[in-house]
């Protein structure tokens, strides 16, 4: 028999939904907010039950998202304005889709070895992926990045009209490669490590570009995906409601794992403030206090960026230069964070 079969049985026998036991790689909406759509099953020409969408050179069946909905290999998520999708995986593994983005998730195979990868066509999201599981190794591509994902926590932005994408990485690591390079010169891989993001402004403009994270870009990620502030969705049936419980509850413990290893600090204070009493069981709060930790210790926009932003209306030039905090302002600043998400 073959081992998906057995994996069918078992679940069966065990009660098990069969869609965690049968496929690491399918993913469900446990949070949502907004309208977005799910292009499944790709053929060159229509098959299935209609609706039918031609994407890229095939024909998908389309879904309206929700919660509960699965979303497997090969598919594509779509979201509109002020829409927000959160992906988990059994084993954790967590996608947080903006608005107004399109992301595609396969699997390739090269020598025997099959390697999950994600293409955001355009649109913002980020991940927390397990150093252990199944995505490890996976890739995420943009028109004019390739990223190599070793577990971390990180997030990448992609504008369709210019062709320029950046990835923030906020704990962990990610080889970032321009998928662009000058006639008979190789792409240069560069490892962007915590607190520091890389981009490639355009399709004809390759040189991979390394800074800081500042302000402004950290700024700029919470208001991309930030569940924090989202009314709930609308109820699923029981079943599904304890099959989502389940994977949040995966989640924060993969967040957990990873924060243990790539933030100690954060993880004593998380560990000090369930020793007492207070049950952090909220992926939301785990991700929204690293963003916030970040935050504190970012350096301001350049001199440069701020002119640039001014002038595009993105932001109100300040009259002076903000000071630079000390240590102890610092220190202070980062405990009220803490005592924000885990005091009782």
């Amino acid at each position: 028999m073959k081992t998906c079969q057995k994996l069918v049985l078992l679940a069966a026998f065990f009660n098990f939904p069969i869609w965690a036991a049968d496929n690491q790689h399918t993913a469900k909406i446990t949070r949502f907010f907004g309208k977005a759509e799910i292009l499944s099953e790709p053929a060159e020409k229509k098959t299935g039950k209609p609706p039918h969408v031609l994407f890229e050179g095939h024909y998908y069946h389309v879904e309206p998202a929700k919660v509960g909905a699965e979303v497997k290999l090969g598919s594509v998520i779509q979201t509109k304005e002020k829409t927000m999708v959160r992906l988990v995986y059994p084993n954790g593994d967590q996608i947080m889709i903006s608005p107004s983005s399109s992301y595609k998730v396969t699997l390739e195979t090269k020598d025997g070895h099959e390697k999950p990868v994600s293409e955001l066509i355009y649109g913002k999201f980020r991940a927390v992926i397990s150093k252990e599981g199944p995505r490890k190794e996976s890739e995420v591509r943009t028109r004019t990045m390739v990223m190599g994902i070793r577990g971390t926590d990180f997030h990448v932005s992609a504008y369709s009209e210019q062709g320029g994408s950046k990835v923030s990485v906020l704990r962990g690591a990610v080889a970032v490669t321009p998928q662009a390079a000058k006639a008979g010169e190789q792409p240069q891989t560069i490892e962007v490590k915590t607190g520091y993001s890389a981009a490639v402004p355009s399709e004809t403009e390759a040189p991979l570009k390394v800074a800081a994270t500042d302000k402004f870009d950290l700024k700029a990620i919470q208001e991309s995906v930030s569940f924090t502030k989202l009314p709930p969705a609308a109820p699923a049936d029981p079943q599904t409601q304890k099959q989502i419980a389940a994977l949040e509850e995966k989640a924060v413990e993969t967040t957990k794992k990873d924060i243990q290893t790539g933030d100690p600090e954060l993880y004593k204070r998380i560990q000090a403030a369930e020793a007492k009493g207070k049950k952090i069981d909220n992926v939301d709060v785990l991700q929204a206090v690293t963003l916030e930790k970040a935050l504190v210790r970012a350096p301001e926009p350049t001199r440069e960026k701020i002119e640039a932003l001014s002038k595009a209306g993105l932001i109100q030039k300040p009259a002076a230069p903000p000071r630079k905090p000390t240590s102890q302002e610092l220190d202070e600043l980062e405990s009220g964070i803490y005592d924000k998400y885990f005091k009782r």
